[in-house]
């Protein structure tokens, strides 16, 4: 297998459990206890006629999120589902250390006018946003996320191996010389990625090239076919995963007839089967187990909902991606603040509707982030979103930060072996660029 030349992602986890542990456990002389959530009696006997139960199973992982998430304020719980971005520059500012103070936010994203001119700049400012994490709210580590899909969809300059679009790599997934080269990209490409201290990347695209969204997605979609777009996809996550990267497979249920940045596009599905050629890309990867994470589409898709946007719709998230697909990882929503959502809810009255439609992570781009996590925190005091809801959100968020994210480096010496390996991590994949761009024009 040809990640493994590139280190163990069982390594990284391991780390990530000591440090995170660690930082629990000193964290909780700090921490307040949650006084809304009553204390529950284990006594076997307030209830002799009863017969137990066999108790159910609970991942190591999952029962470890669940005790971090109980010691967690309604305000922390609130934060924990945000991912924003950190401003307009190259470092982490006053005022973005301010803002993370107030709202520890679950994760941020990184664009283009973020990444600085070298790996070493990245790297510096992904692990001083690590630092100043564990310092405040639950000393959590954040997601620190990029759209990185490969050819027009990519923000490293020559910083990093540019990966060729997926228009591009898709006709190759069945090619028995291409394959292998495209499988060790994917690898390079993702531990690359890791190098940076990068833990999540919104990628790949799952859905397939259709008439209908061919104008929005053009290069950016493997193929037509769902088997071949799910096939590619899935060596694509598979890659992440090994390198400690979460993959977020977008976007659900299909892009539709336009661009959300502009308009609230509408999803032709043909039928509100899992296996329907729209989504059946997403039920694959779904059912080998590949992708941890799924992007929610602001589209109508009337076959699923006719009433809401898949954003807003228990019907799309809950009860078809999670009941009728099966998905059971995190969904993540796109930005919150995009035209085509907006002309249903403004963003402080789409968070706790996204939440309760079944969001596990809410992405948010624009400036009043204080007001989306107050309406949050304001529907949970009101009712108006259940609390179990939100600690679903934050458990899932807490458990695949268990499995997945970087453990901080803080060590100069770390920081130049780190960037050491990734100078030969760049020079083999741009040798396996030449030499996949060589095949396709021979």
């Amino acid at each position: 297998m040809p990640s493994r030349r590139y280190g163990a992602g069982a390594i990284a986890l391991l780390a990530v459990l000591l440090v995170i542990t660690i930082a629990a456990c000193d964290g909780d002389a700090r921490r307040r206890s949650n006084p809304e959530r009553p204390e529950q009696s284990h006594d076997s006997s307030s209830s002799p006629d009863v017969a137990a139960e066999p108790a159910e199973t609970v991942s190591p992982l999952r029962a470890r999120a669940v005790e971090l998430v109980d010691r967690m304020t309604l305000d922390e719980k609130a934060a924990q589902v945000l991912i924003t971005t950190i401003g307009g520059g190259r470092e982490v500012t006053d005022e973005f250390r301010a803002r993370l103070s107030e709202i520890p936010v679950g994760g941020v994203i990184l664009l283009g006018y973020n990444i600085g001119p070298d790996a070493e700049a990245v790297m510096a400012l992904t692990r001083d946003l690590q630092r100043h994490a564990r310092e405040v709210g639950a000393g959590l580590p954040l997601f620190i996320a990029v759209d990185h899909e490969g050819g027009t969809v990519f923000r490293f300059g020559e910083i990093m191996t540019r990966l060729p679009s997926a228009s591009v790599i898709g006709p190759y997934i069945a090619h028995d010389e291409a394959r292998p080269l495209v499988e060790e990209l994917f690898v390079n490409t993702s531990h690359q990625l890791a190098a940076l201290g990068f833990s999540m990347n919104f990628a790949p695209i799952l859905e397939p090239l259709a008439g209908e969204n061919e104008a929005f997605l053009r290069f950016r979609a493997y193929s037509a076919d769902p088997d071949v777009a799910a096939a590619a996809a899935g060596l694509f996550v598979d890659a992440m995963r090994d390198a400690g990267v979460v993959a977020v497979g977008k976007h659900f249920p299909g892009s539709g007839d336009g661009d959300p940045h502009d308009v609230l596009p509408v999803f032709g599905l043909e039928s509100s089967s899992a296996d329907a050629d729209g989504v059946r890309a997403f039920s694959l990867a779904v059912r080998t187990g590949a992708v941890p994470a799924i992007m929610t589409a602001h589209v109508m898709a009337p076959t699923i909902d006719p009433d809401q946007p898949a954003t807003l719709s228990h019907t799309v998230q809950s009860e078809f991606l999670r009941g009728e697909v099966g998905f059971d990882g995190l969904i993540v929503t796109d930005d919150l603040n995009m035209r085509g959502l907006r002309v249903s809810l403004p963003a402080d009255a789409a968070a706790p509707a996204a939440l309760r439609a079944g969001a596990d992570m809410l992405l948010y781009m624009a400036d009043d982030l204080p007001a989306v996590h107050e309406a949050i925190v304001r529907a949970v005091a009101d009712g108006e979103l259940p609390e179990a809801r939100l600690d679903d959100a934050v458990i899932r968020i807490v458990e695949t930060k268990l499995e997945y994210a970087l453990p901080e480096i803080t060590s100069d010496e770390a920081m130049i072996e780190r960037g050491a390996a990734f100078d030969r991590l760049k020079a083999r994949g741009d040798g396996l660029l030449t030499e996949f761009t060589t095949l396709r024009t021979r």
